[in-house]
C-alpha cells in the first residue's frame, strides 16, 4: 500500500492561500470577517455620505443631524427590548421556529419604537431635529427613521444567528449607496433635506432585508406571543445592559451639542463616526464570538483567546495610522473639521485600545447568562463616560477626548474586577470548560463526586431572605425620599398639587427606622440563639461590626468629602447644601463617628448621621445583652427611657440641651431594643401562647408611643419627627417577627414575605449598605448634570430625578459593593452560631 504525503507549501503565496482557506472554513473567522466587512462598507459609505453632507450643507445642519441620529439609535435600541442578543442565543436552538420568532420580535420592536417616539415628543429629550422646528412633516420623518432603525437592528441579529453574515454586506451596500446618491440629489435646503437622504438609505436597506429573509425563515410566518416564551428574562436583562452600553455613544453628542453648540457638535459627530470605524474590529469579533459561544460552548476558552489575538492584531495598526493621519482624514470633511477635531480624534482613538477589553469581558459574562453582572459592567461604563464628558465639555473637544480616555480606562478596571468576581462565584457546572480560567491564577480542581443529598425541607437555609429584601426596599425608599427632597427642599408641607400628591416620598426617615429595627432583629437572633452570648465573645462582635460598618464607611467618607470639596462644592439650594462646605474638622469628626455627639461640619453626605448613631448603639449592645440575660422582662425600661429622652428633646428643641439630645437620636436606641426583643420568639421554639403575649406587649407599646407622639406634636405637626418612631418601631418589630415565624397563618404576611424574597430585592438588600452610603452625592450629580439644566415644568424634574437617581445609585452601589464592601466582608465570614441551651426554630440571618 502506498501512502501519499502532501508536501507543505513552500512559497509565501501558497502559505497565505492555505491560511485564507483555513480562515474561510472556520465559522468564527468567516462570520467575523463578514461582519467587519459589512461594517467597513457601511462606515465607508457613511463617511462618503458625511463628506458630501459636510461639503453641501452647513456645519449647524450636520451637527444637528448627528445629534438627532444619536437619539434615534438610543430610542431604537430601547424599543428592541433586548431581542438582538436573545435571537443570537436562541435561534440556533430553535431552527424550526425562526419565522414566527423573527416576525414577532420585529413587529414588537417597531410598535415599541413608535410608542417611545410618541412619548419623546412630550419631553425635551426627543429628536433635536424635531425640537428645532416641529412640524407634521418632521414628525413623520422622525417616526419613519426610528421605526426603520429598530426593524433593521432585529433583522440583522437574525442574519448573525444563522451565521449568514455575508448577506448583511449586500444590504449595507445598497443602503449606503442609496444614501450617498440621495444626499447628492436632494436640494441643500436645510437639515430636513439631509435627514430625508439618510431615511432613503434606511428604507432601501430594510426593503432588501425583507427580501433576503423571506426565503430563509421557516414557515408559517405568523405573529405569536408564545414565540418569545423563555426568552424574556434573558432579553430584559440584556436589554438593560444594552441600554447602558449605548449611552456613551448616543448621549455624548447631545451633551456636546448642549455645551458647545451645533458647530462643534458637527466636529464631534465626525470624530465619533471615525471612532466607530475603529470599533468595528472589537465589536464585530465580539458579536461573532458570542454566536460561537452559544453554538459551540465546549470550545469557549479557545474561541476567546483567538478573538482577543485577532482584535489587537488588526486594531493596533489601524489606531497608529489614524493617530498619525488624523488631520488629513478630517480635512476630507473640510478645513474647519481638521482644525476643530484633530486633538479629540487622536485621544479617543487611543481610548479604543483600552475599550476593546470591555467587549471581551461583556461576552464572557453574557455567555454565562450573568445578566446582573452584564448590567453592572455597562452601567459603570455609562456613568463614568457621561460624567467625564459632562465635566470636560465646557473646556473644549480635546478635553472631551481626554475625559473619554480616562473614563474608558477606569471602566476596564471595573470590568476586570467584575469578571474576577464572576470567576469566583460561578459554579463548576455552569462553566465546565473554563471560560473564566482566564482570570484565575491556577486551574480549579475538578469537584469530587459526592452522593446526592436528600432534598432539604423548605426554609431550612441559615438565612432569612426576606430581611435582605426588606433592607433593599428600605434603602431604595431612602434614595427616592432624598430625590424628592432634592427637587422640593422646602416643600414638605406642600404648595403645589404635585408637591402635595408626592409628599409621601419625603418620609425617608421611616426607612432608616426600619434599618435599625432589622439590625436589632438580626443581631438579636444570633444573641438569643447563643444563650444571650456572642460567638467568640464581645471582642469578636466588635471586630465583626468594625469590618462590616466602619471600614466601608471610611471609604465612602473619603469619596463624599472629595467630591464635596471639588466637583460638587458650590451650593444650588438643594438637599446637598447640607453636605457642604467640607472642612477638615468635619471630616475628622465623621471619621471618628462622633458627628452625633459633636457637630463640626458635614463630610459630603446628608446620610452619614445615622452611622454614628448605629455605631454607638453597638457600643451599648453588651449592656443590653447583660440586662436581658438576667432580667429579660425589663426590656421595656430602655425603651421607655429612650422614648422619654426623645419626647423631651422634641419639646425643648429650641434650647441647647434639647438640640444636643435630639442630635443623639434616642428614638433609634428604642427601635434597636424593640428589634432585638422581637427576635426572641423567632430564635426560640416558644409556644403560640408566649408568642401571642409577646405580640400583645408590642401592640400596647405601639399604642403608648402613638399617644406620646400626639401629645408632643400638638403644637407643630411634623410627619418625620423622631417621636413617631415610638409607635412605628413596635409595629415594625411585630411585622418582622410574624414574617420570621414559619408557622404564621396570615395570608397577607405570607404574601409580603414572598414578595420580599424575590431575587432582585434580596440582591438589592445585599448592596443596601453601599447604596445608603453612596446615594447622596450620586443623586446630586444626576440633578446637576441631567435634570437641572433642562428647566422642565412639573412634574418632570421629579420623575427624571427619581428615575435616573435611583438607577444610577443602584448601579454605583453594585460596583462599590464589589470593589470595596465585599473585600471587607468576604474574607471574614461570621462565626457559626452555637445554640447549646436554646433550640433553634428558625435559621440565622446574614447580618447587615
Amino acid at each position: 500500500m502506498t501512502t501519499t504525503v502532501l508536501a507543505p507549501p513552500r512559497s509565501r503565496v501558497e502559505r497565505v492561500a492555505v491560511h485564507v482557506r483555513a480562515a474561510r472554513a472556520d465559522s468564527l473567522y468567516r462570520n467575523s470577517f463578514m461582519l467587519m466587512a459589512n461594517t467597513v462598507v457601511q462606515t465607508a459609505l457613511g463617511s462618503v455620505f458625511w463628506v458630501v453632507a459636510a461639503r453641501r450643507f452647513g456645519e449647524s445642519d450636520v451637527g444637528l443631524l448627528t445629534a438627532t441620529l444619536s437619539v434615534v439609535v438610543l430610542i431604537s435600541t430601547a424599543s428592541c427590548l433586548g431581542f438582538p442578543n436573545a435571537l443570537i442565543r436562541y435561534l440556533p436552538r430553535n431552527p424550526g421556529r425562526t419565522g414566527e420568532i423573527a416576525l414577532t420580535s420585529t413587529t414588537l420592536a417597531v410598535v415599541c419604537a413608535a410608542v417611545l417616539f410618541g412619548l419623546s415628543l412630550l419631553t425635551p429629550w426627543g429628536l433635536p431635529l424635531i425640537h428645532g422646528g416641529a412640524s407634521s412633516g418632521l414628525v413623520v420623518l422622525g417616526l419613519a427613521t426610528v421605526a426603520c432603525s429598530a426593524a433593521g437592528m432585529v433583522c440583522d441579529a437574525v442574519f448573525v444567528a444563522q451565521r449568514s453574515s455575508h448577506l448583511l454586506l449586500g444590504k449595507s451596500t445598497l443602503g449606503g449607496v442609496t444614501k450617498v446618491a440621495a444626499v447628492i440629489l436632494v436640494p441643500a435646503g436645510g437639515v430636513a433635506d439631509l435627514a430625508l437622504a439618510n431615511l432613503a438609505g434606511l428604507v432601501a436597506a430594510v426593503a432588501l432585508t425583507i427580501v433576503l429573509l423571506a426565503t430563509r425563515l421557516s414557515r408559517p410566518l405568523r405573529l405569536r406571543r408564545s414565540a418569545l416564551a423563555g426568552t424574556w428574562s434573558f432579553s430584559i436583562g440584556n436589554h438593560l445592559g444594552m441600554l447602558f452600553g449605548i449611552l456613551p455613544i448616543t448621549v455624548t453628542p447631545v451633551i456636546v451639542l448642549a455645551a458647545r453648540g451645533a458647530h462643534e457638535a458637527a466636529f464631534f459627530g465626525m470624530t465619533l463616526m471615525l471612532l466607530g470605524l475603529l470599533n468595528v474590529v472589537p465589536a464585530m469579533l465580539a458579536q461573532s464570538l458570542y454566536a460561537e459561544l452559544s453554538a459551540d460552548p465546549e470550545q469557549r476558552r479557545r474561541h476567546i483567546r483567538r478573538a482577543a489575538g485577532a482584535i489587537y492584531l488588526i486594531l493596533v495598526p489601524c489606531v497608529v495610522a489614524l493617530v498619525l493621519a488624523a488631520p488629513l482624514v478630517l480635512r476630507a470633511f473640510g478645513p474647519a473639521y481638521a482644525t476643530g477635531a484633530t486633538g479629540c480624534l487622536r485621544v479617543m482613538a487611543l481610548g479604543s485600545l483600552v475599550a476593546s477589553l470591555s467587549y471581551l469581558v461583556d461576552v464572557c459574562v453574557n455567555s454565562l447568562g450573568r445578566a446582573c453582572s452584564y448590567v453592572i459592567l455597562n452601567a459603570s461604563n455609562a456613568i463614568l463616560v457621561l460624567v467625564a464628558v459632562a465635566v470636560a465639555a465646557p473646556h473644549g473637544l480635546t478635553a472631551v477626548g481626554v475625559g473619554w480616555l480616562v473614563a474608558q480606562t477606569a471602566s476596564v478596571l471595573v470590568a476586570l474586577t467584575v469578571l474576577a468576581v464572576v470567576a469566583r462565584t460561578t459554579p463548576p457546572h455552569v462553566d465546565p470548560t473554563g471560560v473564566l480560567d482566564l482570570t484565575r491564577t491556577a486551574p480549579a480542581p475538578a469537584p469530587a463526586r459526592a452522593p446526592t443529598p436528600a432534598p432539604a425541607p423548605a426554609r431550612s437555609s441559615r438565612r432569612l431572605p426576606f430581611l435582605d429584601g426588606l433592607r433593599g426596599v428600605a434603602a431604595a425608599f431612602v434614595v427616592v425620599s432624598h430625590c424628592w427632597s432634592t427637587v422640593y427642599l422646602d416643600a414638605r408641607g406642600g404648595r403645589t398639587r404635585t408637591q402635595i400628591l408626592t409628599s409621601w416620598m419625603g418620609l425617608g426617615h421611616y426607612a432608616v427606622s426600619v434599618f435599625i429595627v432589622i439590625s436589632g432583629f438580626s443581631l438579636g437572633l444570633v444573641a438569643w440563639r447563643g444563650g444571650l452570648g456572642w460567638p467568640g465573645g464581645m471582642r469578636a462582635f466588635f471586630r465583626g461590626r468594625f469590618r462590616r460598618i466602619v471600614a466601608t464607611y471610611w471609604v465612602a467618607v473619603a469619596i463624599g468629602s472629595g467630591l464635596g470639596a471639588t466637583l460638587l462644592s458650590h451650593p444650588l439650594g438643594t438637599l446637598w447644601d447640607g453636605a457642604i462646605p467640607i472642612r477638615a474638622s468635619g471630616v475628622a469628626v465623621h471619621t471618628l463617628l462622633l458627628q452625633d455627639v459633636v457637630w463640626a461640619g458635614p463630610a459630603g453626605s446628608t446620610a452619614f448621621w445615622s452611622l454614628a448613631v448605629e455605631w454607638h448603639i453597638y457600643l451599648a449592645f453588651p449592656l443590653l445583652v447583660l440586662l436581658l440575660r438576667h432580667r429579660p422582662r425589663l426590656w421595656l425600661v430602655p425603651v421607655l427611657a429612650a422614648g422619654a429622652m426623645c419626647a423631651a428633646s422634641e419639646l425643648a428643641r429650641a434650647t441647647a440641651a434639647g438640640s444636643w439630645t435630639a442630635g443623639l437620636h434616642p428614638s433609634l436606641y428604642a427601635l434597636f431594643v424593640l428589634g432585638m426583643v422581637g427576635a426572641r420568639h423567632a430564635a426560640q421554639a416558644a409556644d403560640q401562647a408566649a408568642r401571642r403575649r409577646h405580640e400583645t406587649q408590642l401592640r400596647v407599646a405601639a399604642c403608648w408611643g402613638l399617644v406620646l407622639a400626639l401629645l408632643v406634636t400638638t403644637r407643630r405637626v411634623d410627619p418625620v419627627s423622631p417621636v413617631h418612631d415610638l409607635w412605628f418601631g413596635p409595629l415594625a418589630a411585630l411585622l418582622i417577627g410574624r414574617m420570621a415565624d414559619p408557622m404564621s397563618r396570615g395570608r397577607a404576611v405570607r404574601a409580603v414575605r414572598t414578595f420580599l424574597e424575590r431575587r432582585f430585592l434580596v440582591w438589592l438588600g445585599t448592596i443596601s449598605y453601599s447604596l445608603y452610603l453612596l446615594h447622596a452625592f450620586v443623586i446630586e450629580a444626576v440633578w446637576r448634570v441631567a435634570v437641572r439644566p433642562w428647566r422642565l415644568p412639573e412634574p418632570w424634574p421629579l420623575v427624571l430625578e427619581t428615575t435616573l437617581g435611583l438607577a444610577t445609585a443602584i448601579a454605583g452601589a453594585a460596583v462599590f459593593y464589589r470593589l470595596v464592601e465585599h473585600r471587607f466582608t468576604a474574607k471574614h465570614p461570621p462565626a457559626p452560631v452555637r445554640t447549646p441551651a436554646l433550640p433553634a426554630a428558625l435559621p440565622a440571618v446574614r447580618q447587615r
